[in-house]
């Protein structure tokens, strides 16, 4: 079995985070996984619903599939006002993230961008709403040489989520297609 209580509590600094180590001795720690590792095993038998389980965990976890790259904000006229920070991309949105503490600053969900924009140094967003005029929409530059590759991270994502907000679209679609072919044959 992959956890030994009494050899566990020694490596825990192993397995957690160092910058969440400290918030609770090693025997705590032990016993938080030692009880969650009971529960799921109580839950499931089946490896492929361990593995799904495990998933769902982690899907909850706020950086869940981001891509993190490092940037400096910029202001509107390019200069640099924070020169390390990190910037992350997943399903929810666009992260700031503090250096070296790793904090999220601040959290832009896709519904809040407006567009972005990339260059060989830069990387930009624009945040609003719908309803905003455009004067009250936020510009928010980053330097970076990874500008073209977070570009194409976020538009991957906003693919997948527009793909997923449309399944009619398909239906409509491959219905369509059906009905031609069945007109051509």
């Amino acid at each position: 079995m992959f956890f030994h209580a009494e050899t566990y509590s020694s490596k825990v600094h192993l397995y957690i985070p160092r910058l969440l180590l400290s918030k609770n001795k090693p025997e705590e720690w032990e016993r938080q996984i030692l009880e969650e590792h009971k529960a799921l095993k109580a839950t499931t038998e089946n490896p492929q619903e361990a593995k799904i389980q495990y998933l769902d965990i982690c899907r909850k976890w706020p950086f869940y599939g981001a891509t993190f790259f490092a940037v400096e904000q910029l202001d509107q006229h390019n200069t640099v006002i924070q020169p390390k920070m990190y910037l992350g991309v997943n399903w929810e949105g666009i992260m700031l993230l503090s250096h070296p503490n790793k904090e999220v600053v601040k959290m832009f969900p896709y519904t809040d961008i407006c567009s972005w924009s990339s260059s060989p140094a830069q990387f930009s967003i624009v945040v609003g709403g719908p309803t905003e005029s455009p004067q009250s929409n936020v510009t928010y530059p980053f330097g970076t040489t990874q500008g073209k590759v977070i570009s194409d991270v976020v538009q991957a994502y906003i693919d997948v989520l527009l793909k997923e907000l449309r399944p009619e679209d398909d239906d409509v679609a491959a219905a369509t297609d059906s009905a031609a072919q069945d007109e051509t044959v």
